[in-house]
């Protein structure tokens, strides 16, 4: 990786950000794609198993994970692929607090709402540190 201003790229939160979003997402969807049901089981058993919409959305994991990782090497998209994560993970988390009764096992509903939110909040500073890095020449 390149240095830019003295420090490695590997240690600002934002790459690493991008990268570990980026890899999450792609994984995540992968494995949607390719074991739907052990998803559904193991990670999203809410209402009646589709595979089709689980695969549905495998594809926005999957392009989620491919911008993620394009925005590595392109700084302009870094603010505004982090602030579209961000804005999709408050939506989830809104989802999940709606639905916070009807998870399966009930205890996961309130951890899925959680984890989701403490996302919002990551990706939230990390989008704020990129549009920061942007102002700054």
């Amino acid at each position: 990786m390149e240095r830019t201003a003295g420090r490695s790229l590997l240690r600002d939160p934002v790459t690493i950000g991008l990268l570990v979003y980026g890899i999450y997402q792609l994984a995540l969807g992968l494995v949607m794609v390719f074991a739907a049901g052990w998803f559904f089981r193991n990670v999203g058993p809410f209402g009646v198993r589709n595979d089709h919409y689980i695969r549905d959305n495998a594809s926005m994991s999957l392009a989620f994970g491919v911008a993620g990782l394009a925005a590595l090497r392109r700084p302009a998209w870094r603010f505004p692929v982090l602030a579209v994560f961000a804005l999709q993970a408050a939506f989830h988390a809104v989802n999940h607090l709606y639905d916070i009764g009807r998870a399966h096992p009930k205890r996961d509903g309130p951890i899925d709402f959680v984890l989701l939110a403490l996302s919002v909040v990551v990706l939230g500073w990390l989008a704020w540190r990129a549009a920061s890095e942007e102002r700054t020449p």
